[in-house]
């Protein structure tokens, strides 16, 4: 990851059955590979007195009700964007009655991937809880979403940006819009580089990275730098298509 990023250290060893420490009042269930390369991938729960949220996917959830039950099971499931609608989001939202919660221009994409009774929300910010606000991310695609967390266990605001900032993409940026290429994404990519600039954030926790994932610290002048990083990647116009 960026030089700007600080790695947190884990504060617990993955168990069978169980969530893996990541902070107070946060884990991840275990990383795991995302089709044959490199790429691997996680969900995380955050324990809240609202009702608990599960952010992204995680193939194997089904192994950890036990333990989300433990903690207080889900009251809702968020999605980055389309990648992570897989039958495993439609087997966590029926076992606990939930809705699937996504941005609107997420919603055709998500139902063909069959991913059921999704309450879709829109507009630049939504707010899905006192400390829990979605903010209309595009760019990658264009109903992509970051959730930011007010955290009270350890008073931290957490990003959660899923595939558009990981170790694949922030020093070769352009690679988040060139998998779902679509009018206007360069543009939308740039309201959303200055949306995530704009909101005060303490962590930030991908979705997606090259090897172990974890939840990294940066300082306000360091997301700065990093924004102005994938900034100064982005080609001129307004789409971007690879090849």
């Amino acid at each position: 990851m960026h030089d700007k990023l600080t790695r947190l250290p884990r504060t617990g060893p993955e168990e069978p059955g169980r969530l893996r420490p990541v902070a107070p009042g946060l884990w991840a269930t275990p990383d795991e590979p995302l089709g044959n390369g490199p790429a691997r991938t996680c969900g995380f729960l955050l324990e809240r007195d609202e009702g608990n949220v599960f952010v992204y996917s995680c193939s194997a959830i089904s192994e950890f009700y036990d333990h989300l039950d433990e903690l207080g099971g889900v009251a809702m499931t968020v999605l980055n964007h389309r990648d992570e609608a897989t039958r495993h989001v439609t087997r966590l939202a029926d076992h606990y009655g939930i809705p699937v919660r996504t941005h609107v221009n997420e919603v055709e994409a998500c139902r063909r991937r069959d991913v059921r009774d999704i309450e879709p929300f829109a507009g630049a910010e939504t707010e899905l809880g006192p400390d829990l606000l979605a903010l209309h991310a595009p760019g990658h695609t264009p109903g992509t979403v970051a959730y930011l967390w007010d955290n009270p266990a350890d008073g931290n605001r957490y990003l959660f940006t899923g595939d558009t900032f990981t170790d694949f993409t922030l020093d070769r940026f352009p690679a988040v819009l060139g998998f779902h290429s679509y009018e206007g994404n360069v543009d939308d990519i740039r309201t959303t580089l200055d949306r995530i600039d704009a909101e005060p954030s303490d962590v930030i926790c991908p979705g997606l990275m090259n090897g172990t994932i974890d939840a990294f610290a940066w300082t306000e002048a360091g997301r700065h730098t990093v924004i102005d990083h994938a900034r100064q990647q982005l080609p001129t116009g307004s789409t971007y298509r690879p090849g």
